[in-house]
């Protein structure tokens, strides 16, 4: 009976041995499953964290571009003296609370100089019912982009095309907080921009037929009219908007477009006095009627210094020739 209980007892310690290692067991496998599904819920989770932030830096970069885009077209629409920032433009534009009146964007700008210039021939392919429409809008396209390119060239403001063959470009108008150009620079980089869109015009008749945009046996010309005086400018609009000029010295230079011949510059005779007669030559044109305005004196504008200029520089010339040889013969 002894022996019996001795290995009785032996069999108890031992299975209450083999229950606690297995309990131990047990507690370390739960804890290993438990610290490996907190791994796993730590890696989805820092997994899901990098994902919202390359979604995020996604999102931003579109932000960005979309910005970007939106700035480049509005500098494509506004004088970029406008866009000093995208914010304020949208706090000029956009409507202040407690129902008072819209926040306006304008200015009044006195000795600028405004350019109007006709392309002939447009009407009559834009009234045109057989014309594509697709190809009507390319050659627009391709001409005006033209005539902003050259804006850009000659550091002028180009402000709006209008009524399918009209083109407003204006210089002189001061950016806040700049000094403003010379009336007279101005007025010449305006007249030179003129020139150039007449002399485009050839280049693009070549182009144009090329690339089968242009009717055989049509052929577009440029005609250009100039005059100078103050104007207000702003921008029309919230939804749609517009920078635009308006004044009688606006629609005066629209006149002496309409007024002016395929090929030429016209300009009034005040505005060439003041600002073109040093560096322009002219051709009288005498008094004509001018719609809305009656009798006014108008020049064309040559593409070349006056022949006083030239007058004086050939006897400045001859001047310090003669006074180069008296000097010479005095050594003698």
């Amino acid at each position: 009976h002894t022996n019996l209980r001795v290995q009785y007892g032996g069999l108890e310690q031992q299975s209450e041995v083999l229950e606690t290692v297995l309990e131990i067991g047990l507690w370390l496998g739960f804890a290993h499953v438990l610290g490996f599904l907190h791994y796993k819920d730590r890696r989805l989770a820092v997994w899901r964290q990098r994902c919202l932030q390359l979604r995020e830096h996604r999102v931003l970069e579109a932000v960005k571009e979309e910005t970007a885009h939106c700035e480049r077209l509005l500098r494509n629409v506004l004088p970029p003296h406008l866009l000093s920032s995208l914010q304020q433009f949208e706090s000029s534009l956009g409507a202040s609370s407690g129902g008072r009146t819209a926040a306006l964007i304008a200015a009044k700008h006195e000795g600028a100089c405004f350019l109007f210039a006709k392309v002939v021939g447009l009407s009559s392919l834009v009234n045109d019912p057989a014309a594509d429409p697709r190809l009507l809008v390319l050659l627009l396209q391709r001409v005006f982009d033209r005539f902003d390119r050259l804006a850009d060239n000659f550091g002028v403001l180009r402000v709006r095309k209008t009524a399918n063959e009209f083109y407003l470009a204006a210089q002189g108008l001061a950016e806040p907080g700049q000094r403003p150009m010379d009336p007279a620079d101005g007025g010449c980089a305006l007249a030179s921009f003129g020139f150039a869109l007449v002399n485009i015009s050839h280049l693009l008749n070549l182009e144009l037929r090329r690339d089968g945009l242009l009717p055989a046996g049509l052929e577009l010309r440029v005609q250009v009219g100039i005059h100078s005086g103050e104007a207000i400018a702003g921008v029309i609009g919230h939804k749609t908007f517009q920078y635009d000029l308006v004044g009688d010295a606006v629609n005066t230079a629209a006149r002496m477009c309409s007024s002016s011949s395929p090929g030429r510059v016209l300009v009034s005779e005040s505005t060439y006095e003041r600002l073109l007669c040093r560096r322009f030559g002219a051709e009288p044109r005498g008094r004509s009627e001018v719609k809305g305005k009656g009798q006014m004196a108008t020049l064309f504008l040559l593409n070349g210094p006056p022949a006083k200029t030239l007058d004086e520089k050939l006897s400045g010339s001859d001047d310090a020739l003669s006074e180069a040889s008296l000097a010479s013969v005095r050594q003698m």
